[in-house]
C-alpha cells in the first residue's frame, strides 16, 4: 500500500492561497459549478462558493442530478437549493452543457480517456466559457496518449480562455503552465495569485504533494522548516477557514491530521466522518478514511471505506491496487 505518510500528508496542502480577490466575483453559473467539478475540485469547497457568490439561475432535479453524477452529493447539493431559493430573478437559461456533464462524471470516476473525449468536446459545446477548455487541458494530462491534442493548440485555447473570463484566476495560473517563457509564466502566476480570493482552499483531494494553481508551494517550503512556529500558523488559518465556513471538508480532513499528530484517533476518525459527511461521493476521502482505521487497528472499518472508494471510482487503478493489497 502507499505509505501513510504520503496519505496523511493529504490535508496539509490544502493551503489558502492569499491572494486579495479584485472585484466582487459574478454569481456562479451551471458552466463554471460542473467546470470547477471537471477540474476535480472538491465539492464542498465549491458549495464555498455558492455560499458566498450565490447562483445565476434556478435550480432543477436534473442540473442537481447532473451535479450528483460528478460527485457533488452533500453540502453542494443543499447550497445549491438555499441559494436557488433565494432567488427572485429570472435568468436567461445556460448554453448546453451535456459534454461537462459529461466530462465531470467521467473525471470523477476515474475514467481518464471518456474525460477527455468528453472535455474537448465541450469546448465547442460552448464556446464562448473558459471552463470547457480549462477541465479538457487538465484531462489531457491523466491519459497516456494525448498526441491529438498538441501543446500548441492547447497554448492557442488557453489564451482564449483567459481572453474570454481575465478576471478568473484559473485561467491565468493554467496558462502559465503552458508557458515556456518564465518571465511570461511567473507574470500569468502573479495575476492568479492577485484574483484568487483570499480563503480559497482550491486543492484536489488525490493530489497529495503538489502545487495549488502551480504557484502556491503545498506542504512545507524551506522557509517554513526553519520557522518554529510554522505549525502554530497553520493551525491558526485552518481555524479561521473553520470560523468563515464549517462546512469545507478538507478543513476537517486536516482536523483529522492535526489530531492524528497528537495520538488522537479517535477524534481523527470523528473529523474524517464529518469531512465525509459534506462530501460523501468523494472517493479519496473514503480512502484517507481508511487509512486512519488502519491506524486504529480497525481493518473491518478500513476495508470497508476502501470498498467505498473502489465503488464511487470504479475505474481508479490506484485505488483498485490499494483495496487489492489489503485484501492479499
Amino acid at each position: 500500500m502507499k505509505s501513510r505518510a504520503i496519505i496523511l500528508a493529504f490535508p496539509l496542502t490544502l493551503f489558502p492561497t492569499g491572494g486579495r480577490a479584485q472585484s466582487t466575483p459574478p454569481p456562479l453559473s451551471k458552466t463554471e459549478i460542473l467546470g470547477r467539478m471537471a477540474l476535480s475540485e472538491p465539492s464542498s469547497y465549491v458549495g464555498h462558493l455558492v455560499k458566498i457568490r450565490g447562483i445565476a439561475f434556478q435550480i432543477n432535479q436534473d442540473f442537481l442530478h447532473r451535479v450528483r453524477l460528478a460527485g457533488g452529493a452533500g453540502i453542494l447539493i443543499e447550497r445549491l437549493s438555499a441559494a436557488s431559493a433565494a432567488l427572485s430573478t429570472r435568468f436567461q437559461p445556460d448554453p448546453p452543457i451535456d459534454h461537462l456533464t459529461q466530462c465531470a462524471e467521467a473525471q470523477h470516476l476515474g475514467d481518464s480517456e471518456r474525460a477527455a473525449t468528453e472535455c474537448r468536446a465541450s469546448i465547442e459545446e460552448n464556446s464562448q466559457s473558459p471552463w470547457p477548455i480549462l477541465a479538457a487541458i487538465d484531462a489531457a494530462v491523466h491519459v497516456e496518449n494525448d498526441s491529438d491534442f498538441p501543446d500548441a493548440e492547447k497554448l492557442k485555447l488557453m489564451r482564449r480562455a483567459v481572453a474570454l473570463a481575465p478576471d478568473v484566476a484559473e485561467t491565468h495560473a493554467s496558462l502559465a503552465k503552458l508557458l515556456s517563457n518564465e518571465k511570461e509564466r511567473l507574470s500569468e502566476f502573479a495575476q492568479a495569485h492577485s484574483l484568487d480570493e483570499p480563503d480559497a482552499i482550491n486543492a484536489r483531494p488525490s493530489a497529495g504533494p503538489m502545487l495549488i494553481h502551480g504557484f502556491v508551494p503545498s506542504g512545507r517550503s524551506q522557509a517554513d522548516y526553519t520557522d518554529p512556529h510554522y505549525e502554530e500558523k497553520l493551525d491558526a488559518k485552518f481555524q479561521n477557514l473553520l470560523a468563515i465556513d464549517p462546512d469545507i471538508a478538507a478543513t476537517h480532513m486536516y482536523l483529522a491530521h492535526r489530531s492524528y499528530v497528537h495520538q488522537d484517533i479517535t477524534n481523527s476518525l470523528i473529523e474524517c466522518r464529518t469531512a465525509l459527511r459534506l462530501e460523501p461521493d468523494n472517493p479519496d476521502l473514503h480512502a484517507i478514511t481508511a487509512e486512519y482505521y488502519e491506524s486504529n487497528s480497525d481493518f473491518t472499518g478500513q476495508i470497508s471505506e476502501l470498498r467505498e472508494a473502489v465503488r464511487l471510482a470504479p475505474f481508479n487503478s490506484y485505488l483498485r491496487q490499494l483495496l487489492v493489497h489489503l485484501l492479499e
